[in-house]
């Protein structure tokens, strides 16, 4: 029995995200599909349905993982609409801005960390700075405190 065009695209849609994602992310099932498209299951299932892939699809399979429309629903054409070498560029150019983010972040809580501990000495406070990712605990005891504690 011949597959039905839904069956041919959904085969064309996992081997490309399996090929943009270097193997990291191949569905394989219409719950795997569904959560990459970030849909319901039951989306699928009716589109296999009816037979057909719906636009939308279409336009997160490009913008996420660089698919070619018209691969998917044909098998003809290149497979993503930008070369591979230049993917690679956009990839580590996204890679290297996550990490310049990152390094961003840590400087402005050094930074604040620093001012709060020269403005808590400047008052006579203690200043205890627990950094958590986003939560900071701060616990704070002004030194006329400690001196009634002895």
């Amino acid at each position: 029995m011949s597959k039905t065009h839904f069956e041919e695209c959904f085969e064309r849609i996992c081997a490309g995200v399996a090929q943009a994602t270097e193997g990291a992310k191949k569905p394989r099932t219409q719950e795997d599909m569904a959560e990459l498209l970030g849909i319901r299951q039951s989306s699928i299932s009716d589109a296999k349905r009816r037979d057909s892939i719906p636009p939308e699809w279409l336009v997160t399979l490009q913008l996420q993982y660089d698919l070619n429309p018209r691969w998917v629903l044909t098998g003809h054409s290149d497979m993503f609409t930008v070369p591979s070498v230049e993917r690679g560029k956009v990839v580590m150019r996204e890679e290297i801005k996550r990490i310049e983010d990152g390094a961003k972040v840590k400087a402005e809580l050094d930074l604040r960390d620093k001012i709060l501990g020269r403005l808590a000495r400047g008052c006579g406070i203690t200043l205890d700075l627990l950094s958590e990712g986003a939560r900071v605990e701060v616990r704070v005891q002004p030194e006329w405190r400690k001196e009634e504690q002895v």
